[in-house]
């Protein structure tokens, strides 16, 4: 008895599990099983998704649109700064002369980009 009981475990244990052929009928099966409704459910997915990728789009230029004007409003406040503080003579005149040059660089690469975007 005792024998018979460790080779029969013995095979059970050296007897590889055939994994191809097992996923290959799992998907079989669920591909007869799977009803066709769910096909419909799919493209109504893709849909939806292409309009989000749509929305998105139309946020993006808010977005844009939204830091242009504001990279331009500090643009003009700090020219109006650095014309108030230009007789001064001062290290800060030269600070806000730079912060005004960044902001413009910035604003013109922001423009160059949206308009290569469209």
């Amino acid at each position: 008895m005792k024998n018979s009981r460790s080779s029969v475990t013995g095979m059970l244990r050296t007897r590889p599990i055939p994994t191809r052929k097992l996923k290959l009928l799992l998907l079989i099966g669920l591909g007869l099983c799977l009803p066709h409704d769910s096909f419909g459910q799919l493209n109504e997915l893709t849909q939806e998704l292409q309009q989000g990728e749509r929305d998105l789009s139309r946020i993006a230029d808010i977005v844009i649109s939204a830091v242009k004007t504001i990279a331009g409003t500090s643009t003009i406040l700090g020219g109006l700064v650095f014309l108030y503080l230009r007789d001064q003579q001062s290290d800060l005149t030269k600070k806000v002369g730079q912060v005004i040059l960044g902001l413009a660089i910035f604003w013109i690469l922001l423009s160059v980009g949206d308009s290569m975007r469209s």
